[in-house]
């Protein structure tokens, strides 16, 4: 069993992953902005130094797997899902020969999801993005007491290329993202 994550279970439980931002730089055709909006600065700013080791500032090989899903979901309000989890085939390409038995492997991973209300920035999102190609990720601080003030950590940016943008509907029961229909039931 091959277990690899990109997701630290226990910064994510403490950061407390409250939201999802977008941003779009005034120029032109630029990078656009997904920010993870967190609680908790002390263990949202560690994910990201940690991720930052990692992958350092540009994720080259895509360890981070980043689905946005659309379309209805049983028992959830109108939105989308954003779902983050370590990249299966960047797993199986440095996996080890031992771990392959019978041209099989099995494979255990953490993920994270949040659900997000419907919005026109999801909409200019990937209008950018489809223009640019690629988009930064970077960790912002929510604070109850101003909940207009999000303080996003630009310093802890990471550029990132591939992203999934899929339909709900085309999801099926065997499929990576198929984790966000389960955790509802």
């Amino acid at each position: 069993m091959i277990y690899k994550s990109v997701i630290n279970d226990e910064l994510w439980d403490k950061a407390h992953w409250v939201a999802t931002a977008f941003a779009f730089p005034s120029v032109g055709n630029s990078t656009p902005i997904m920010a993870f909006v967190f609680e908790n600065e002390k263990f949202a700013l560690r994910i990201f130094q940690q991720w930052q080791s990692d992958f350092e500032k540009n994720d080259t090989k895509e360890q981070l797997r980043i689905a946005i899903i659309e379309g209805d979901i049983p028992g959830q309000p109108i939105g989308y899902t954003i779902h983050l989890t370590s990249n299966p085939e960047v797993v199986l390409k440095n996996a080890d020969v031992s771990e392959i038995r019978d041209g099989q492997v099995k494979m255990a991973t953490i993920c994270r999801f949040q659900r997000m209300q419907s919005s026109e920035a999801l909409t200019r999102f990937k209008s950018v993005y489809f223009n640019s190609h690629e988009f930064f990720i970077m960790p912002a601080l929510y604070d109850r007491s101003t909940p207009s003030n999000i303080h996003p950590y630009t310093n802890l940016s990471i550029l990132k290329r591939d992203i999934y943008f899929r339909n709900a509907k085309d999801i099926s029961k065997s499929d990576l993202d198929s984790v966000i229909f389960r955790a509802q039931q």
